[in-house]
């Protein structure tokens, strides 16, 4: 991607990473650092005008047609125009998908 000028990362993880939930502090202590590296990582990239995006996408939805009652959920159909948003727009470093 380097070479190229050219180039999207997109680091995934769960909600919990930006509002953390004490019920998964084991897992989202890890993801949290994950996120930070990847704002990091896309901060460095940008300065240094790579042409290469990074974006961090923490989902706090099920992803299914099926959720419990309650639930907030959204389909991965209904999801994935995020995705391609930051593959092509890049105006973004970081998006919340929630219900």
């Amino acid at each position: 991607m380097l070479e190229a000028g050219a180039g999207t990362i997109i680091v995934t993880t769960g909600a919990g990473t930006v509002y953390p939930v004490p019920i998964f502090g084991n897992v989202t202590a890890g993801g949290a650092a994950l996120r930070n590296w990847a704002l990091n990582l896309g901060t460095a990239l940008e300065a240094d005008e790579s042409g290469v995006h990074v974006a961090h996408v923490a989902i706090g939805v099920w992803i299914t047609d099926q959720a419990p009652e309650g639930v907030s959920s959204l389909t991965a159909e209904q999801i994935a125009p995020r995705y391609w948003d930051l593959v092509t727009k890049h105006d973004d470093h970081e998006v919340l998908i929630r219900g």
